[in-house]
């Protein structure tokens, strides 16, 4: 029986990390996914990967990506890749002062991204990085194993997803701009970067939103 299998690739919040409801946004569509599989008398059969690891760059997905792809999508499976990156990106590392990955690189390894996942399927889409609680995460500690992250710099590494998702028709669902619509700082646990259960809740809607309208679940 043919299967759709969804990849969500990301790191520790697309993981879950913190959210100690339901584990995050991704196992959250996966509940609704093994929901669809049954009400659907398995026609298709979906399944889903939540392919998060903590700390992970677009650098370190690359080593990986192709690899982990075809550990789970079979031949004739139709895959969707979800990919949610940037937070570990745009971090300033404290011992260089220097985000973990530019701008410019930033935007080579979306595009390899989209390259690779093109030869597997063409139903890829994008996420937005949440805003952070600036207040917290501009300030280097041990909490943030010696990294800082500013409010100007996720805005400007969005607009790198943006921009290099337009020019290549790939679909963004854009979570920034969904945080930021109300008192987002009350969507975080207390390091300012992770979402709580609550923050979870508004991307996986948004996301739940965007599969219906394709069709996806």
């Amino acid at each position: 029986m043919k299967k759709r299998t969804v990849l969500l690739f990301g790191d520790s919040i697309t993981h879950g990390a913190f959210d100690a409801e339901a584990g995050g946004w991704a196992n959250r569509i996966g509940a609704l996914a093994n929901e669809v599989s049954i009400k659907n008398n398995f026609h298709p059969v979906v399944n889903t990967f939540n392919l998060g690891i903590g700390g992970t760059t677009t650098e370190d997905l690359l080593t990986r990506l192709e690899f982990e792809t075809l550990q789970r999508v079979g031949k004739n499976d139709e895959a969707v890749f979800v990919f949610a990156f940037g937070s570990n990106d745009m971090a300033v590392l404290g011992e260089t002062g220097k985000h973990a990955v530019s701008k410019e690189d930033f935007a080579i390894n979306i595009s390899k991204m989209i390259t690779i996942a093109r030869k597997f399927s063409d139903t890829i889409v994008f996420l937005t990085m949440p805003p952070v609680v600036e207040a917290i995460t501009k300030h280097v500690g041990s909490n943030a194993k010696g990294k800082s992250r500013i409010e100007a710099d996720v805005v400007e590494y969005n607009a790198v997803i943006m921009n290099e998702c337009g020019s290549q028709s790939v679909d963004v669902i854009d979570v920034h701009e969904e945080y930021v619509k109300g008192e987002f700082v009350n969507l975080f646990v207390s390091d300012g970067l992770h979402p709580n259960a609550k923050g979870h809740e508004l991307i996986f809607t948004e996301v739940k939103r965007y599969f219906e309208g394709k069709g996806i679940l």
